[in-house]
């Protein structure tokens, strides 16, 4: 403990420098209610106080600066605080403030609040108008009257979920009992014992966030409930966690514990606010959908997000398992949202980067949540949907697994196709894999095998009725490249012998396709665009009638500038995509055109997992800006191609 003391004022004058990097004397004085001398004199004061430790400096032009001489500096403001705050970044204050508003029961004025934070009134305004920001997402007010003072307005359960939401964030349990309720350690104790018992023996989903939560909930009860304050009212809305079909079993044994500990005689409003932490986490794995507003709800979300979907990028949904899972989760996320909670997810940007499309659902989905249920989506939340879109898209992934009987092609010897077949073997761990040449594959029974890899370019008459995924290789390959063939062979089921070496995205597109466009029209661009596929015999009126009346209504263009039209046709047998290249500044709806994907494909890849790749390849080229870049730059076709080659 150092023998050095500070005074408040000298106090008020270190935070103020602490918190700026000049400030001019007579700026301090307005803060602090005194003249410019006095607070020279205090500047005076203090450096003679803190010589060698801190010092305070005039520099000409500038104001006042503080300088830190010594780690010592930061133990002597602690020790000469003695028990006043000195709160040096704004968000502490801010929780501080509101946490005064909390506990203050009465009217308190702003000077008085000001002393307790040691800062100057300038500081205070700024600090009170984040404090604003805070409240509102609570539905919280600082009112004032006049001549009296301010007071905090709030409805119970708000305030309560801005406890536990805001002010104890970064606690661990322990110091959030110590904070507000200072249960005894051994009550503690039993009481999460019996709470994980009870869990246990209901075969919930028993997790430390679970139970975390839990006793947070309960100890914020017992603080605000023996000050004299419980939930006397709450919207409707707020009642949609007892729809799940688990919610009156928990709700009485929770508060059953809450009464034997804390001698609390639970009501029907408190009753569901202990039940929000359990039904805002995955925690009720089963869940009975039966009830019939719980089924209505979300599948009619469901469908709206699947038909939004598809308004936007052309493909229907119609995975079960993942749709389940989907409804599942946002049964619980839904819940989150309606009560303001926010949930931390450290995934949030490598989603966002490795899985382009998935996000892109994500957003599309989190649109639809927001119009349909008026709730504020956040971007952790988009995320976790992501991730069920994400599993998606990774199942196609996995198949590579499932592949075990494959087929080599090879013409140059048995020593060579000896090497490919362990090489792939060690990749691929196959059951099965037979080297043939070419005139012994003829003769072969080719529904023996599912994917077949040759060292030679094969006639499309020798596999024409197989439906078999062709990969060509080198003799001496790279694995990673025979992989990705491979993952995108999956996609090509159906369309056996177009090039998967080529980048996928390339093998649907073929030069006269790709189109550079001089003006600034959009509407007169996708016309000549569509132009061009009806003269080729591709579609038809309808569909250029329904792609400009869409267009109009509903545009599909993503927030990098790209705009993808796309169309089911009976004309086409395999997707078709043209490029346009939008070389002067173009706008549609108020939004910049700069790249033009018009795709169209049969009816029988509307639902298929084939689609999903194409948009998959689309948004990563769309969110790789460099990539973007280089095409949109292009003067050439086979400039446009290569910057493709190059996602």
């Amino acid at each position: 403990m150092s023998n050095i003391v500070l005074d408040n004022k000298d106090l008020k004058i270190i935070n103020l420098l602490l918190n700026n990097n000049y400030l001019r004397i007579e700026k301090i004085a307005e803060e602090l209610y005194i003249s410019d001398r006095s607070v020279r004199n205090y500047v005076k004061r203090i450096n003679e106080i803190l010589e060698g430790i801190a010092k305070i400096q005039i520099e000409r032009g500038k104001g006042l600066k503080l300088l830190i001489q010594s780690e010592e500096f930061y133990e002597i403001i602690n020790d000469c605080s003695s028990g006043q705050l000195l709160l040096n970044n704004r968000e502490d204050r801010v929780k501080y403030i509101i946490d005064y508003f909390i506990k203050l029961d009465g009217i308190t004025i702003l000077d008085e609040l000001a002393h307790n934070l040691n800062v100057g009134k300038t500081t205070l305004i700024n600090d009170l108008k984040e404090v604003e920001l805070v409240l509102n997402e609570y539905h919280c007010k600082i009112e004032s009257k006049k001549n009296t003072g301010s007071y905090l307005e709030y409805n119970e359960l708000d305030i309560r979920m801005l406890i536990s939401n805001y002010l104890c964030d970064g606690y661990n349990i322990y110091q959030i009992n110590e904070k507000y309720a200072n249960i005894d350690k051994d009550k503690f104790k039993n009481l999460k014992i019996d709470i994980y018992n009870f869990l246990k023996t209901n075969n919930y989903n028993v997790t430390e966030i679970v139970l975390t939560d839990i006793l947070k909930y309960i100890i914020i009860m017992v603080y605000r409930v023996n000050r004299g304050y419980t939930i006397n009212h709450l919207e409707k809305r707020h009642e949609i966690i007892k729809n799940f079909s688990d919610y009156d079993n928990y709700a009485q044994k929770i508060s059953e514990l809450v009464d034997r500990y804390f001698g609390i005689k639970t009501t029907t409003n408190g009753k569901l606010y202990l039940a929000i932490p359990f039904f805002t986490r995955n925690a009720a794995i089963n869940i009975d959908f039966s009830k019939k507003n719980i089924t209505n709800a979300i599948s009619n979300l469901m469908d709206k997000i699947r038909m939004k979907i598809y308004e936007n990028v052309g493909i229907i949904i119609n995975d079960k398992r993942m749709l389940n899972n989907l409804a599942i989760h946002l049964s619980y996320s839904l819940n989150r949202m309606t009560f303001n909670i926010k949930v931390k997810n450290s995934l949030d940007f490598s989603i966002k980067e490795e899985y382009k499309l998935a996000y892109q659902l994500a957003e599309i989905s989190a649109n639809v949540i927001e119009k349909e249920k008026k709730l504020k989506v956040s971007s952790e939340e988009i995320t976790f949907i992501a991730i069920h879109f994400g599993a998606l898209l990774e199942k196609n992934r996995a198949k590579i697994s499932e592949l075990k009987n494959f087929a080599l092609i090879c013409e140059n010897g048995l020593g060579t196709s000896m090497l490919l077949k362990a090489r792939l073997n060690r990749l691929l761990k196959a059951d099965r894999i037979d080297a043939y040449a070419l005139y012994e594959f003829k003769e072969a029974d080719k529904s023996n095998y599912q994917v077949i890899f040759t060292t030679i370019n094969l006639d499309p008459e020798l596999v024409k009725d197989t439906n078999l995924p062709i990969i060509k290789i080198d003799t001496i390959f790279e694995e990673e490249e025979v992989r990705n063939s491979l993952e995108n062979a999956l996609y090509f089921s159906s369309l056996s012998l177009k090039s998967t070496n080529e980048k996928f995205l390339l093998s649907f597109i073929e030069d006269s396709n790709i189109q550079f466009f001089y003006n600034s029209n959009y509407k007169e661009i996708l016309n000549q665009m569509m132009g061009m596929l009806f003269n080729n015999g591709k579609i038809d009126t309808n569909f250029m009638n329904y792609i400009l009346e869409r267009e109009e209504t509903n545009p599909t263009i993503l927030d990098n500038g790209i705009m993808i039209p796309h169309y089911t046709s009976l004309l086409v047998k395999e997707p078709e995509i043209m490029l346009g290249l939008v070389k002067k500044e173009c706008f549609h709806n108020n939004r910049l055109v700069k790249l033009i994907i018009l795709i169209v494909y049969p009816e029988k890849y509307f639902d298929s997992d084939l689609m999903l790749k194409v948009y998959d390849n689309i948004i990563d080229l769309g969110r790789d800006k460099s990539t973007l870049n280089r095409i949109l730059n292009s003067t050439t076709v086979l400039d446009v191609k290569e910057s493709i080659r190059k996602t």
